[in-house]
């Protein structure tokens, strides 16, 4: 390993030791009380910031992850004080399920295809937030249009 790669590694190593440091405070927030815990993150905050802005390598790459940290960091910590996750990993769980079955079945040949699997992939995760059976729900909607009633809500309106 070249110097100049050292230290661009030992750049991204003190930052992921800080993002880690924080982590671990997120890990323990109902152990906290809500003002120290937000004490806590605004001091990884700085942390994380300094350690972005110390000691830079002459790298494009590392140039360009200081920038975009500093000009975006009122977005990366945003959840320090407006109650929102501090990841997306809700998201990345509610497509999971689409990504795996996409990968299987090596998806569609037609856009009717798609969009009929878009469909249901969307009434199996809503199903599943609002802790509604598939099967019940997709039951009482085939009765539904064979009576010729309105379709039920997902929604529980």
């Amino acid at each position: 390993m070249t110097q100049y790669t050292s230290h661009v590694s030992s750049y991204g190593e003190r930052i992921l030791l800080a993002i880690k440091m924080m982590f671990l405070t997120i890990h323990r927030r109902d152990q906290l009380l809500e003002r120290n815990w937000v004490r806590r993150m605004e001091g990884h905050r700085e942390m994380i910031l300094w350690e972005v802005l110390q000691y830079i390598p002459s790298d494009k790459n590392a140039n360009n992850i200081a920038e975009r940290i500093w000009t975006w960091q009122e977005d990366y910590f945003l959840f320090i004080h407006a109650g929102i996750p501090p990841t997306n990993n809700l998201g990345e769980q509610s497509i999971r399920r689409v990504v795996i079955d996409r990968k299987v079945t090596q998806g569609t040949r037609s856009d009717w295809g798609n969009r009929w699997l878009e469909r249901f992939w969307s009434i199996l995760s809503t199903c599943e937030q609002r802790g509604v059976n598939v099967m019940t729900f997709l039951k009482s909607c085939v009765d539904s249009y064979l009576h010729g009633h309105t379709l039920p809500s997902i929604l529980g309106k």
